[in-house]
């Protein structure tokens, strides 16, 4: 935001619903310019900007993350004193178009499930400072699950993972979802595992509502999966690998759950080197199968 002939001396600013009428912040700041300084409740999220000092301020910038709702409709107010003269509650603008990405963390543990996964970082809180970053939640019926995945994938064929296994050490009948990047966006894909000594082979499973988004070095899927397909189960507790790789890496960055993990219970796993189990031969089989997957296939 930038006024070149009006000198803001101080300001609040927040979201709030247009649909509602209510006076609720709305989702919350993810960044902001050093002139700037969060507002929030104890514990909650910064959900408000003001001022830092009093000084005249012609230009200012910040990110923003939306609610994780279905529907978004918002207004940015804003509150200023501009020199003696105070401006209350001033609509700044409204339908935003809102990216969907990176995923909003909001929510995680409550209404989705949500795990985060760095390789230099001990924790990361934001999706967009992340390595790979997936959120899932159960439809309303119980039949689909929704899943967002994203994270570095920094040149076509770079790809994030995540499988399902009753068997966290040969993987048995694992059920892959593989996000790929492409040359212009994205792609999900589906592959089946019999065991450790097999290759992994790309299934015709449909994947409803898919979205894709490349952003810098990193890349973001989107698709809703049936909970129960011919010869596999998500609904019941699975192991959960985690793992992202490129066309020649055959010892990818990857995490196991230490337990199976149900998809209709809400949580929050933050992976590190002492949260979860390794298991490279296993994984060595499985990543070179994906990468030939993904090699003999045309990239859009």
């Amino acid at each position: 935001m930038s006024s070149p002939n009006v000198a803001v001396n101080a300001l609040i600013l927040v979201f709030r619903s247009r649909i509602s009428g209510g006076t609720e912040p709305q989702g919350y700041f993810d960044n902001w310019s050093d002139s700037l300084k969060p507002l929030q409740c104890e514990g909650g999220p910064p959900n408000a900007l003001t001022n830092k000092d009093l000084s005249g301020k012609n230009d200012f910038w910040f990110s923003w993350m939306p609610p994780d709702v279905p529907e978004i409709d918002v207004a940015l107010k804003g509150t200023f004193v501009v020199n003696n003269e105070y401006w209350y509650d001033i609509e700044i603008g409204s339908a935003f178009p809102v990216d969907e990405f990176p995923v909003s963390m909001e929510g995680c543990g409550q209404v989705k499930s949500c795990v985060t996964l760095s390789r230099t970082r001990t924790k990361c809180e934001k999706a967009s400072r992340c390595d790979l970053t997936v959120t899932y939640s159960l439809s309303a019926d119980n039949r689909t699950l929704e899943v967002t995945m994203g994270g570095v994938a920094s040149m076509a064929g770079r790809y994030l993972a995540i499988a399902f296994t009753n068997d966290s050490e040969s993987l048995k009948s694992a059920s892959i979802f593989a996000c790929t990047r492409t040359e212009r966006l994205a792609e999900v894909r589906h592959f089946t595992l019999a065991d450790d000594k097999s290759m992994p082979m790309e299934t015709n499973q449909v994947l409803g509502n898919t979205a894709f988004e490349q952003d810098g070095e990193r890349v973001w899927c989107r698709f809703e999966t049936p909970v129960r397909v011919a010869g596999f189960d998500l609904s019941v507790p699975l192991y959960q690998v985690y793992f992202w790789a490129g066309q020649i890496e055959m010892s990818p960055p990857y995490k196991t759950s230490k337990e199976p993990i149900q998809v209709g219970v809400a949580q929050h796993s933050r992976l590190t080197s002492a949260s979860s189990r390794e298991s490279a031969p296993v994984l060595a089989v499985l990543v070179s199968g994906l990468m030939a997957a993904i090699l003999l296939r045309p990239m859009s």
